[in-house]
């Protein structure tokens, strides 16, 4: 049947002195074991050292309050069964004793339980360490907190569960001018958990500096307020040979307290990762990384020369190279301790900044995603100071789906004075027709978020970039190529001008496939940046089918690329009196093996309310302009761009390099945009039509000097002719 033993053992409290040092705490130790053929048995020991004594008389300088008893226990539990094995370890350092002067320090706790088992069906283990407080002081130093150690290590036959935790205590108090608070305990750990065939491990850890305690001094003393405890050393890993395995570590710094009377804020502590999270499996890999920042303490009733603390910066940073999981699957966050504040905006501190990096090559499909958030600014009775600056940067590679996620947040300040934020997201697919996706969004004062997706074929090639803020532009980027080497790119480009909503930039990318739908264009109704291309379309007599000039035009001919590009923008992302400017591009790279006349078709356009300020379009071969033209209204530019055809002249053989961009120009303030569907052909001989002519008309002097350059009547838009 079931079996459940529990022992548990608390140290005595060391004992009080009116005259002298308060007396030591006793110490504790348990173990416990359990058995069952078959049932599931739970086994569980508990320990808490003594408790210092405190020393209560104002009128014995000397005397001080005794430190908490420290605690330990390794391998205290253990059982035999065949069916589930549950084991738990937890030990708590004792707290300090108080005093009118020097207070004790918190004892320290260390938790260690390492098993390896053949026979239970399923294995869990739950391993923790606790610092004891810091003692109290009424005139002089508090006691610091209490350290904590945790390692848990397990492997097993059946599914195994990892938990551990290890928190450095809180310092000692204070409830006197001229008395000093404890800094926080520090706290480190590590946990393992592994498993056999197709069983899954699941290991979690959490580690957290303590926090400091309160804190006054007088105005002449120039002391600090307490620190928050560090936590660091933190290692979670995981594995098993074919089972889902999920490894998750937070790790947080403890905070700072605030100063009182003359004494600056306590610090927060940083909370740095990297690659502190691992593991290895055949089938499915879910690693978690979590870096936290302790708050800043502030700073109140103090001089001029008072200040809060400095709050503590976070780093989340993995790079992971996994040759065997079918599917990796990995999150990193990190985020900066808030800002001290103070009742005077001079006293405050900035939030803590933060930083998440992954860079992740898998085996087979994988995604990843990094958030970064900066700490919020100090608060005074005014506002709040500068918020700290975030950066997301994330790269996923895999063969058949790539998925990369940035999120990068400027801390808060309701003064606008956010923190900047930066996010980069690439994901790359080298299987034909595998999936690529990326998104990145940046929201704060000055920003910039970049999008890029890169696959192979016509798969599902796509990247979304958001943007929020005083300043700065969301850029996308999706790219088709051969596997070496692009043969369609797409770029947009929304600028960030201090509106209230989101910007967004969208791209997509494929070759060899069908084009984008003929309703994409309607996407525009939404504000955002938009270019989408296919190269080498499969659907090349439907594209040509909606329209009478330039089906004509290429009756003879094959259609090389097609693709839809515009921007549109409203009075929450374009505010009024901003002059904003949305970049949209299609790129083919293609070869040719004969001279033939290259031909531009618009297939239709999509006007929005007024359009915009101005448009430009520009055309490049090899980076070369061969063509350009600005329109200063909407009709002017509906007219161009229905039905017709732009004849770039003959290019002789090779390979190809032409760019469609546009540029539009908005003042803002109102629901407007524009957008054009076309096609890229070549022809042997084109019979020229009226549209045509006219169009190319436009762009006449400047083809003109281009002729100038070449021999007449045939242009090879070669790399070494470009340059």
């Amino acid at each position: 049947g079931d079996v459940s033993v529990s022992a548990t053992a608390y140290g005595g409290a060391g004992g009080t002195s009116p005259f002298n040092n308060g007396a030591a705490g006793g110490s504790a130790s348990a173990s416990a074991y359990g058995a069952s053929l078959s049932g599931n048995v739970s086994v569980r020991a508990e320990i808490t050292g003594g408790s210092g004594g405190g020393s209560t008389n104002d009128g014995a300088p000397d005397s001080a309050g005794s430190d908490g008893v420290s605690a330990a226990l390794s391998n205290a539990v253990s059982g035999s069964t065949s069916g589930q094995l549950s084991l738990t370890q937890t030990v708590r350092g004792g707290d300090a004793g108080y005093s009118y002067h020097t207070a004790g320090n918190g004892g320290n706790a260390s938790s260690s339980l390492v098993l390896s088992d053949t026979q239970a069906s399923r294995l869990q283990l739950s391993v923790s360490a606790v610092g004891g407080a810091g003692g109290g002081s009424y005139y002089g130093q508090a006691g610091k907190g209490g350290n904590a150690t945790v390692l848990a290590d397990a492997s097993g036959a059946g599914p195994v569960q990892v938990n551990a935790s290890a928190a450095g205590a809180m310092g000692g108090s204070t409830y006197n001018t001229g008395s000093r608070g404890g800094n926080g305990g520090d706290a480190s750990g590590t946990a393992r958990g592994a498993s056999t065939g197709g069983n899954n491990v699941d290991v979690t850890l959490n580690v957290t500096g303590g926090d400091g305690n309160y804190y006054y001094a007088s105005y002449a003393n120039t002391l600090q307020g307490a620190s928050g405890g560090v936590a660091s050393d933190s290692h979670a890993y995981g594995s098993s040979d074919s089972g889902t395995v999920s490894v998750r570590l937070a790790q947080a710094g403890g905070s700072g307290v605030a100063g009182y009377y003359g004494a600056n804020g306590g610090n927060g502590a940083d909370s740095l990762l990297i690659d502190a999270v691992g593991g290895s499996t055949s089938g499915v890999l879910s690693l978690t990384q979590v870096a936290n920042g302790g708050n800043a303490g502030g700073a109140y009733y103090g001089s001029a020369d008072t200040t809060a603390g400095a709050a503590g910066k976070a780093q989340s940073w993995l790079t992971l190279d996994d040759h065997s999981a079918s599917s990796v699957q990995v999150q990193l966050s990190s985020s900066g301790g808030s800002g001290g504040g103070s009742y005077d905006s001079s006293m405050t501190s900035r939030g803590g900044n933060a930083d998440s990096r992954l860079s992740l090559h898998a085996a087979s499909t994988a995604s990843g995603s990094v958030n970064a958030t900066g700490g919020n600014g100090g608060s005074y009775s005014g506002g709040y100071n500068i918020g700290g600056d975030a950066l997301a940067r994330v790269l996923v590679a895999a063969p058949v789906s790539a998925s990369a996620s940035a999120s990068a947040y400027g801390g808060y300040s309701a003064n606008n004075y956010y923190g900047n934020a930066d996010a980069y997201a690439v994901s790359h697919s080298s299987q034909n027709g595998g999936s690529s996706q990326a998104y990145s969004l940046a929201n704060g004062h000055q920003i910039f978020s970049l999008a890029q997706a890169e696959g192979v074929g016509h798969g599902n090639i796509s990247a979304t970039a958001v943007g929020h803020g005083d300043s700065g532009s969301a850029n996308s980027i999706s790219i088709a190529s051969d596997g070496a080497h692009a043969l369609s790119t797409a770029k947009a480009s929304a600028p960030v001008g201090a509106g209230s909503g989101y910007t967004y930039a969208n791209t997509q990318a494929g070759d060899g496939g069908t084009s984008s739908a003929p309703w994409d264009l309607n996407t525009l109704n939404s504000a955002q940046a938009l270019s989408r291309v296919s190269g080498s379309p499969t659907d090349g007599a439907t594209l040509l089918a909606s329209t009478t000039n330039v089906a004509a035009a290429l009756a003879d001919g094959v259609v090389i690329g097609s693709g839809i590009q515009g921007a549109s923008y409203s009075a929450e992302t374009a505010p009024a009196g901003a002059s904003l400017t949305y970049l949209t591009s299609g790129e083919f790279q293609f070869k040719t093996t004969q001279s033939n006349y290259l031909i531009v078709g618009w297939l239709s356009n999509y006007g929005i309310n007024s359009g915009f300020e101005e448009l430009s379009l520009t055309i490049n071969s090899h980076g070369t302009l061969i063509y350009s033209h600005t329109f200063g209204t909407l009709g002017e530019a509906q007219s161009f761009f229905s039905d017709g055809t732009l004849d770039l002249g003959v290019f002789g053989a090779g390979a190809q390099d032409l760019e469609i961009a546009s540029a539009l120009t908005t003042t803002g303030g109102n629901y407007g945009g524009f957008g054009i569907r076309y096609l890229v052909g070549t022809v042997a001989a084109p019979v020229p039509e009226p549209s045509t002519w006219a169009m190319s008309l436009a762009g006449l002097m400047l083809l003109l000097l281009q002729h100038r350059r070449r021999r007449p009547e045939q242009r090879n838009f070669d790399q070494q002719e470009a340059v």
